[in-house]
């Protein structure tokens, strides 16, 4: 949160020392005039009364995701962190209180921050929000005292969760749960997102407003009419241009029209012919069309161009057009017949599609003051802006979600279901005192206003009951011996317990997940010999530390039966710590370990510095924290070298901390900062304003906390929330490349497919409880299917085209038309083989005028033919799964520009076929069980009229029972 006072303390230090001598002083930017004194360009924040309590029967989460898709082990996740530029938990580089994590520019190598898309941690539901139209600015005074104006985000969404213990077989007690909420600061502005209109939209937003489809194709080339009543053989009052965005009360069938933005149509009938007459000379060539120029000139007093009746000037004007409507006109002379209109800006090469399914039908209306962003008013009737202006077909209209309101709190009538991974929203901007630009900032926080140490208390009892299979920690104690590796180590000559090692320095707690995913040859297992516990060594890199914090590599051993495994629900490790500093001690303990102080300075702040080194989280802190420099003091960077340690890192993540929250208003408590940052009214310091001002603007707590159940007093115990994460999270389903490519039957041991395989393996792996294949029967129903699209040898891409002239003349209509052009192309000896340009010519009479794709001459049919698990075909489809791909995992990847992204990427070749599993709900159908019926079930839905329903029951029953190859997963 506050990153402007971090860059304030930096750009003050050499003011301290100017204080104590060291360098010549430079003078304090004067005072500005009244007249000219920067004012804070921000609207103030209303405080809005709480919506009350919020209806609310949240289920337990059973998902968790990384919100910026850190797909690296728990461990690394943490101390992964260490490189963000600002603030850690549970200090920021300032040494205040820091209650959350960041991901910024220091993180971007690590998360894609050029993607800087962020997702909801855990299943859960949002129960408030907030949106900048566009991101408010302060002033910030530079070194050379010149002005600056620095955006800053102040968008959130907070999301509430539930985690319960898993039920135990026989106890009818219920389990022990919380509730919990994760906190997304500095959310990007509206503002941003019309700026990049393919951009993806957070899953919560509803659809405020509607634009015509781009392909809507009634009537003719103009776009979708307006009818005078709800009865669709209704006079014609005018036509909407494709993309036109509009206002609708209703959500069936024929709805009412209540306004439509920056343009104004004339009013036609369905005799009508033409939509008017424009001048010539008014227009300039633009896209292969023409556009009204900026300096045209009309008669109608804000608008620039008259339509005439007739092409004449001295025929009535029915209608004007803004500067910069996209236009095509026909005809020759000085006024030119008008055929098609665009709002500006659309540009006639949109890729808005008319694919989407309708929004869930309703009889309610909508309000009477829609949500989403204003529109301009186009009153064509002179009635009332929310009076209907006309009626349209619901099913030509697309949603544009938008938020309910912007630069207000937005707390949900009712709370708004979302599961772990969809899109929060995307990293904002903020610019400090010492950016050159503004940068991307994510703040994530977890906490809970709960009691938290009874939540432990009673977990740990119920973990004592839990089955063995629920202990996914393995605990290697402060002490192990870590044998360095040497070449003569193998599952023949594996270390011994006599081995010489060095001792770890701290406890360390690694998840099964970790050690599953070792190169076999950095695991050996040792059995039971006379009696002996059986052996597991593990060859650990990057993870180790000795008791002087020098990180050493090689083997641990694991004694089975004594080298103990723990539950996450047993919370091994983690402690509660209540926080009782204040700002004013930890900055001044903060200032002295940066030696900011001169000696009267160090000498006045003294008792609020030993109040400081007094406090539970600073003592355990500077236990932790390795002393670098031996001074006794522990300072940011201290502070940041050790969270570069797995160890560190994870003992630190283990603290959960009850402190009041960052976003509370509580001006006084920064106030009291203003002595030590050389603030008073007789010499200002406008930064240090400036920030404040901001703090003022970040807080939402007290707006928020009485209808979401928190506490008003802001209280809460804080977690981390990548450890918490990554503590908590399930036990994954891995699939690895040998159960593939036992599927794939007749891929050999040296095919050239073994990236392929690895790469889906990696991606199912890490995503099976999100793609709904996590269990053994869902695995097995999904690759039933699919082992029958691409074939025992994984064909990915459709490239053969061998067909029988008959099976042509009797599946494809074009060659139903078109008879005699199947003898040219098909073919009964099935292992022919055709040359590349037959193989295009034959795609393209297959799949023309179909799934979306154009004629014969288009191309369409080779350019979308077959492609990944489920040979996604079409034109159609493609769109289809890249705005699927968009709004599901958050990348707009241009799968219409370039299809063979789809087979040529392991990533999107089993994505492909996971969007069709999700979208057509299968794995509810593969929840019913392995019956022969079951199997058929999901054949129906993925190809109706199929002659291989037998050969996908064979295929099922081998993956399911013969072989088991998903067993072990």
């Amino acid at each position: 949160m506050f990153e402007s006072l971090r860059d304030l303390l930096d750009s003050l230090k050499d003011e301290f020392r100017r204080s104590r001598g060291e360098t010549k002083p430079l003078p304090l930017p004067p005072k500005p005039p009244a007249a000219s004194r920067p004012t804070q360009p921000v609207p103030s924040r209303p405080n809005l009364p709480p919506a009350g309590p919020v209806d609310s029967a949240l289920a337990p989460l059973k998902n968790w995701a990384h919100p910026l898709g850190d797909k690296s082990n728990p461990l690394v996740q943490l101390t992964n962190l260490a490189r963000a530029v600002g603030g850690y938990y549970p200090l920021g580089r300032n040494g205040l209180w820091h209650g959350g994590v960041h991901f910024d520019a220091g993180t971007a190598g690590i998360v894609g921050i050029d993607q800087p898309n962020v997702h909801c941690l855990a299943d859960g539901e949002v129960v408030a929000y907030r949106i900048d139209s566009r991101y408010p600015f302060n002033t910030f005074y530079l070194a050379d005292q010149s002005p600056r104006e620095s955006p800053f985000a102040t968008g959130f969404v907070l999301v509430r969760h539930r985690l319960q213990a898993p039920a135990i077989e026989g106890n009818e007690s219920a389990p022990p749960a919380l509730t919990f909420y994760s906190l997304y600061m500095h959310l990007q502005s509206w503002e941003e997102y019309e700026k990049s209109p393919g951009q993806a939209r957070p899953v919560f937003w509803k659809a405020g407003t509607y634009r015509v489809k781009a392909n809507v194709a009634d009537p003719g080339p103009l776009g979708l009419p307006v009818h005078r009543t709800d009865r669709p053989r209704s006079d014609i009052l005018t036509v909407l241009p494709r993309g036109t965005v509009v206002t609708i009360n209703g959500q069936r069938g024929i709805v009412k029209l209540t306004s439509a933005q920056g343009i104004d149509l004339p009013r036609l009938h369905a005799s009508s012919s033409t939509l008017g007459y424009v001048k010539f000379d008014a227009l300039e060539a633009w896209e292969g069309a023409y556009r009204v120029r900026d300096n045209a000139i009309g008669e109608t007093p804000g608008v620039h161009l008259n339509v005439q009746a007739d092409a004449s000037r001295a025929s009535s004007v029915i209608a004007t057009l803004p500067r910069g409507t996209e236009i095509v006109i026909s005809g020759e002379g000085d006024y030119r017949k008008l055929e098609m209109i665009q709002p500006a800006g659309t540009g006639q090469d949109s890729e808005a599609t008319n694919d989407a399914p309708d929004a869930e039908e309703s009889d309610a209306p909508l309000p009477d003051s829609p949500p989403g962003p204003p529109l301009e008013e186009n009153p064509w009737d002179g009635t009332d802006f929310k009076s209907p202006r006309g009626y349209v077909r619901f099913s030509a209209l697309e949603p544009i979600p938008a938020p309910q309101q912007f630069d207000r709190i937005v707390i949900p009538d009712s709370p708004i279901p979302i599961k772990a991974g969809q899109l929060i929203g995307h990293m904002g901007s903020i610019q400090e005192v010492k950016d050159a630009s503004p940068h991307p900032l994510l703040h994530l926080e977890v906490f809970s206003g709960d009691r938290v140490d009874a939540f432990v208390q009673n977990c740990r009892a119920w973990a004592l009951n839990l089955p063995a299979s629920s202990r996914t920690w393995l605990k290697l104690a402060k002490g192990t011996p870590v044998i360095k590796h040497q070449e003569g180590f193998k599952k023949a000559t594996p270390p011994t317990l006599q081995s010489p090692g060095t001792p770890s320095g701290h406890d360390l707690l690694i998840p099964r997940s970790l050690l599953d995913g070792l190169r076999s040859e950095c695991c050996i297992q040792v059995p039971t010999t006379n009696g002996a516990n059986a052996l597991n060594w593990y060859r650990l890199e990057g993870l180790l530390n000795s008791a002087n914090y020098t990180p050493i590599d090689g083997w641990v051993c694991e004694e089975v039966g004594v080298t103990p495994w723990v539950s996450p629900w047993s919370w091994e490790g983690f402690e509660l710590i209540y926080n009782e500093s204040v700002p004013r001690e930890s900055l001044a303990y903060s200032m002295r370990a940066g030696n900011e102080f001169n000696e009267e300075q160090l000498k006045r702040y003294q008792p609020l510095i030993e109040m400081q080194e007094k406090d539970r989280l600073q003592k355990r802190l500077y236990d932790l924290i390795p002393d670098g420099d031996c001074d006794g003091k522990m300072s940011a960077e201290e502070l940041r070298a050790g969270l570069r340690l797995p160890a560190i890192a994870q003992a630190i993540s283990q603290l959960i901390i009850h402190y009041e929250s960052e976003w509370i208003d509580n001006s006084g408590k920064w106030d009291s900062l203003d002595e030590m940052l050389g603030h008073n009214n007789s010499t200002p310091n406008f930064n240090w304003v400036a920030s404040k001002e901001r703090m003022r603007m970040y807080s939402w707590w007290r707006e928020v906390a009485k209808s979401v159940g928190l506490r008003e007093s802001g209280e809460v115990y804080h977690f981390h929330p990548i450890g918490f994460m990554g503590w908590m999270e399930f036990k994954k389903v891995r699939v690895t490349k040998e159960m593939l490519k036992r599927v794939f039957e007749g891929l050999t041991d040296s095919s050239r497919k073994d990236d392929l395989l690895q790469g889906m393996a990696d991606e199912l792996s890490e995503n099976s409880e999100r793609y709904k294949l996590d269990t053994v029967l869902r695995l097995s129903h999904f690759f039933a299917q699919v082992r029958q699209e691409v074939g025992a040898t994984l064909e990915v891409e459709e490239n053969s085209f061998i067909f029988s002239a008959h099976y042509l003349r009797q599946n494809f209509k074009y060659f139903i038309d078109h008879p005699a052009e199947a003898n040219i192309y098909g073919y009964t000896n099935v292992k022919a083989s055709l040359p590349l340009s037959r193989k295009i010519e034959l795609a393209n009479r297959m799949y023309c005028n179909k799934i979306g794709n154009g004629g014969v001459e288009s191309g369409d049919g080779w350019k979308y033919r077959g492609r990944g698990l489920k040979h996604l075909t079409g034109k159609e489809n493609y769109r289809k799964f890249q705005r699927y791909h968009r709004d599901f995992w958050g990348q707009d990847v241009g799968f219409l520009e370039d299809p063979d992204l789809v087979h040529q990427n392991p990533m999107y070749v089993l994505r492909s076929g996971v969007f069709f599993w999700l979208e057509n709900g299968l794995y509810e159908l593969a929840d019913n069980g392995g019956s022969p019926v079951n199997v058929d079930s999901i054949t129906e839905r993925v190809n109706l009229h199929t002659d291989s329903y037998g050969d996908r029951r064979k295929n099922f029953k081998r993956i399911f029972a013969d072989e088991a190859i998903f067993s072990d997963i």
